[in-house]
């Protein structure tokens, strides 16, 4: 089991990893919007936005 962080929220929720270890959710951040991420060993969480809309989940 691994930590993942967060995105400077309070939760994180990891939905599929990948046969490269690559990991995709979603996390609060710092204002209590949830935004999909990508995870990985070598980057860690990567905050990857929402399209334009408020919140976003992978």
């Amino acid at each position: 089991m691994v930590d993942l962080g967060t995105l400077g929220g309070y939760r994180s929720d990891a939905y599929a990893i990948n046969s490269q270890g690559q990991v995709v959710g979603d996390s609060r951040n710092a204002l209590g919007f949830t935004h999909a991420f990508v995870w990985t060993a070598e980057g860690g969480m990567v905050d990857l936005g929402t399209l334009g809309g408020g919140q976003s989940s992978a």
